[in-house]
């Protein structure tokens, strides 16, 4: 608990130094100098600022800041709520009332919606005066989280213990793997046969090819890899534009990218044959497509999904294909005899027609090079070697000719 508790104040310390925040009762003019005009004004005449993921509406009333409206695409977590509040008079001057309120000791307010997607402060009183505004405007930016440093424990000095031999425990510790290897041999010898401690070939036949060949290629017994491949097939298909990564991992929250003019379709898949797919998965899809500006998403998964996720992709332009409905596209995309789970049937045409992207790196999102170790398969590496070791597994079967 305490190496996680490290860990995420951490993380806020290095968030909060490079985020700005508005504040109640913060004169309007100071606002407009600091961050510039506002990008938008909604009907009820508050000035709206977006970035990132966060959007800021703000009331103004006699000329300050009177009302602070905070939303994100996903549900606001506890170190966002206490950021907003850290920034607007401090985190100790806030005293919680409900499981969604909180107070300021001048009277002002904090209410989180039901959803926790929306996080309101307003104002108890006259805000103050105007003061002189900055010179030159900067984006407006989320509050910075709440900070704190600990303090660590002092060190306490070890008493020194003799030193130990292990000579005779480094010896002993090779007996038994020697006897072992050595009994093994000779069963080996004795009885002639080609494994000694592997299970039984009885119990566990090796499976063998029948006269009729491989069995035909299925959605689960393709890997997930093909899986998306399948998908992203059907789709060109359907005559979209495809694009995919030629790394693992790559994506960022998007396996497929499907354009056509003035449409950018964003797509998701899992491969998921026992699990359900949960709202928190669905969530952050969502996300990623409202940063993303796509027109609309797909989540695709040959499993299920729960009832929670379906009402939330209720109303909003995206889109969830369970196991039926894949197999219904499949379906209606192959050729007759054509079974499209079978990939090297069609994937050189699809190489051909693709856009084959070259991935980033994790950690600082250069472009990556395609490199090979002695003995070894491809990979994508850094091109700022050794000085920054960001690795990703390449695509096999999207590489070479």
């Amino acid at each position: 608990m305490r190496t996680l508790t490290s860990t995420l104040l951490a993380a806020l310390v290095l968030l909060a130094g490079r985020l700005t925040a508005a504040e109640l009762g913060q004169p309007q003019a100071d606002l407009l100098a600091k961050h510039g005009p506002p990008q938008t004004v909604d009907a009820r005449g508050f000035a709206c600022y977006r970035w990132d993921a966060w959007t800021l509406a703000i009331q103004f009333a006699d000329g300050a800041a009177a009302r602070l409206e905070y939303a994100k695409a996903a549900s606001l977590t506890e170190p966002d709520v206490l950021g907003v509040l850290t920034a607007n008079g401090g985190q100790t001057a806030w005293t919680k009332t409900a499981d969604r309120a909180w107070i300021r000791r001048d009277g002002a307010a904090a209410t989180l919606s039901a959803d926790g997607l929306t996080l309101t402060l307003s104002a108890a009183r006259r805000p103050a005066p105007p003061v002189a505004a900055e010179a030159t405007p900067a984006r407006i930016a989320p509050p910075k989280p709440f900070q704190f440093t600990a303090q660590p424990p002092a060190p306490v000095r070890a008493k020194p213990e003799p030193p130990k031999s292990h000579f005779w425990l480094m010896l002993f510790s090779w007996v038994p793997p020697l006897l072992l290897a050595a009994f093994g041999k000779y069963l080996q010898k004795r009885q002639g046969l080609p494994k000694v401690f592997g299970p039984s070939d009885v119990i566990y036949p090796t499976p063998t090819i029948g006269p009729g060949g491989p069995p035909p290629a299925t959605m689960d017994s393709v890997s997930w890899t093909q899986f998306e491949l399948v998908i992203a097939e059907v789709f060109r298909r359907l005559d979209y534009a495809v694009e995919v990564a030629a790394g693992l991992g790559a994506d960022g929250g998007i396996d497929v990218k499907l354009t056509k003019p003035g449409e950018l379709v964003l797509v998701q898949c899992k491969q998921w044959k026992v699990f359900k797919v949960n709202v928190k998965e669905v969530r952050a899809f969502y996300g990623v497509m409202v940063s993303e500006g796509a027109t609309r998403g797909v989540f695709v998964s040959s499993g299920e999904y729960t009832r929670d996720c379906r009402a939330f992709a209720e109303g909003k332009p995206l889109e969830l294909l369970g196991r039926g409905e894949i197999a219904r596209l499949v379906q209606s995309v192959q050729l007759p005899g054509e079974n499209l789970w079978a990939v090297q049937t069609w994937l050189p045409a699809f190489k051909a027609a693709a856009k084959i992207t070259t991935p980033t790196c994790p950690f600082c999102q250069a472009v990556m090079t395609l490199r090979q170790a002695k003995g070894k398969p491809p990979f994508w590496g850094c091109p700022k070697y050794p000085r920054c070791r960001g690795k990703r597994e390449a695509r096999l079967e999207l590489l070479g000719g």
